[in-house]
């Protein structure tokens, strides 16, 4: 079942202009690329999901290790001329312009989409309500705080599945069956850990 809980919304703000991209989400190129065309400038992503939605959008883009520090630890390394544009939505886990510009890499940001609550779907509370185990993936902080503000005591037959320790620790302390971190923040690592969840429930 899908059931989100946040709406996307693309924002027009003012564009610095930049050679060189960074993206960490696929919002944010969707939401830039509403703004202005790619124009076959470097895009440096935060992994291979948002890097191969940027490489089909017109970018010359690399990918990271699918986190904030790998892209950061990237950037650094190869130490682009020219002042950089990260394009991002309003809340970001980790910040990427103050280390680059700390750096010496002029890098600018630009707030191109916000991320909206949207309510827990009828189906979706209905689902926890039966109080048979759910497994429930988060891929980040807030998706962790909307659920669990979402789901009150329905959470409690919620095994979920966190991208990210950041994320597990946003859900540490709130009702829920189990607490399982994907071995990396990408979904491949994420559908391993549902698995793994799935085997233990059913040995259960």
């Amino acid at each position: 079942m899908i059931a989100p809980l946040t709406r996307i919304v693309f924002l027009r703000p003012e564009i610095p202009a930049s050679d060189t991209l960074i993206f960490t989400s696929q919002h944010a190129v969707d939401a830039f690329c509403a703004i202005e065309p790619a124009r076959g400038r470097r895009a440096y992503c935060v992994g291979a999901k948002t890097a191969d939605g940027a490489q089909a959008a017109g970018f010359r883009a690399v990918a990271a290790g699918g986190d904030a520090e790998s892209l950061l630890a990237m950037i650094l390394q190869e130490h682009p001329t020219g002042a950089l544009l990260h394009a991002r939505g309003e809340t970001v886990a980790r910040a990427i312009s103050h280390p680059l510009n700390a750096a010496g890499i002029e890098t600018f940001e630009a707030v191109v989409y916000a991320q909206r609550d949207a309510d827990l779907s009828h189906e979706g509370r209905e689902v926890l309500a039966r109080g048979q185990p759910t497994i429930v993936p988060l891929f980040s902080p807030q998706s962790a705080v909307r659920f669990f503000a979402a789901a009150d005591d329905l959470g409690a037959s919620a095994h979920v599945i966190a991208i990210s320790a950041a994320v597990a620790a946003r859900s540490e302390g709130e009702k829920c069956a189990e607490i399982a971190v994907a071995s990396s923040p990408d979904a491949e690592a994420m559908l391993d850990a549902a698995a793994t969840v799935l085997c233990g429930l059913k040995a259960g």
